[in-house]
């Protein structure tokens, strides 16, 4: 570790405020759930190196301290591979806070300051392998499909699993020419086709009925690529329509609905980073102070999953709040916390509410 931080800091620069103990201190504090810089001085002084709360806030606006947090979380990355067939989902987190309090962040919109970040999470990790990788950082606004226009993805490699923001036909172009596997939805509102031959008919599947199955050219006349695509198109219980655009020509209807479904595990990932992880209570409101909290969560979060990962795969989202779990336990911090969201019982949303299920 102190290798790492050398080529972190070529300068050699001697900190009194170790790299090393800021961030264990504060993945202890994401765990205990301390309020605030103050907490973490009294509850950390010998991590942190002082006791005056101030001489932290400075250390967190230190972009070594943010590249150091970064080199350890792609060191534990190295170890991610998708292998062919195994489902990962792609999704953005964003990591804000209101831009009316004091802040010295990039603008997201006009009620909020911070970023985000796009990452790849891999739903049923084995032993050993990392089962997330952050594909970018972002600062300020962003859009899913203009970031991943500059990532490369595993060809011929996991099955790809995206929401309607990673929709764009020029990279359903790159994927198709790349050899990617990807099941994305689609926006209903820009959808135009022409079948080029059916691949299955028209039936009924549990609670949704298929309307489409086909190999289609997506695109009308004034468009400037026309990827050739298989299209699927289902009517759920509800009435609202889910379309789905893939690659994948030998697996049935009933196999990709499925594996989309599987996509949910992601937002389950985010819940867990920013609730019960805490991510969501931030101890800095500067660009590096957001991107660091964001480091060391999912550090905490790798180091938990590598504790606990059973031999077989597993939904990656259990072993982490059973590795969770224990944690606490073993530190006598009892259940874990959520927030109190102040909502009346009528006016919440529950989860299962939320989710469409496509199959039982």
């Amino acid at each position: 570790m102190h290798a790492l931080w050398r080529e972190v800091e070529p300068r050699g620069y001697a900190y009194a405020l170790s790299p090393h103990g800021l961030v264990s201190a504060f993945m202890l504090a994401l765990l205990a759930r301390l309020p605030g810089l103050r907490a973490v001085t009294q509850r950390c002084p010998r991590l942190v190196g002082t006791r005056n709360f101030s001489s932290l806030a400075a250390a967190l606006r230190r972009p070594s301290l943010l590249r150091f947090a970064r080199a350890l979380v792609e060191q534990l990355q190295g170890a991610w591979r998708g292998q062919g067939g195994q489902l990962v989902a792609l999704d953005s987190m964003a990591v804000t806070l209101r831009s009316t309090l004091r802040h010295h962040c990039a603008k997201s919109n006009r009620h909020t300051a911070g970023g985000g970040v796009v990452w790849a999470y891999l739903i049923k990790a084995r032993r050993g392998v990392c089962p997330v990788q952050v594909l970018e950082i972002v600062r300020g606004a962003w859009h899913d499909s203009k970031i991943l226009r500059t990532v490369s993805l595993c060809a011929h490699g996991p099955v790809y699993l995206m929401d309607r923001g990673f929709y764009c036909f020029d990279l359903l172009e790159q994927w198709l020419a790349q050899g990617v596997h990807f099941i994305v939805r689609v926006r209903e509102r820009s959808l135009l086709y022409e079948v080029i031959e059916p691949c299955s008919a028209p039936r009924r599947i549990d609670a949704l009925w298929l309307e489409l199955d086909a190999r289609v050219k997506l695109g009308g006349r004034t468009a400037k690529t026309h990827p050739c695509v298989r299209l699927i198109i289902a009517r759920l219980a509800s009435g609202q329509r889910l379309i789905l655009a893939s690659e994948r020509w030998a697996w049935s209807a009933e196999r990709i609905l499925r594996a989309y479904n599987q996509r949910w595990q992601i937002e389950r990932f985010h819940k867990l980073v920013k609730e019960a992880l805490g991510l969501a209570h931030l101890y800095s409101f500067t660009q590096n102070g957001l991107e660091f909290l964001l480091w060391t969560a999912l550090l905490l979060a790798l180091l938990l999953f590598a504790s606990a990962t059973p031999e077989h795969a597993g939904w990656t989202i259990d072993t982490l709040r059973e590795a969770l779990r224990a944690a606490r336990a073993l530190l006598g911090l009892g259940a874990l916390w959520r927030r109190n969201a102040c909502i009346t019982p009528g006016r919440r949303k529950s989860a299962k509410k939320k989710q469409q299920t496509i199959i039982q």
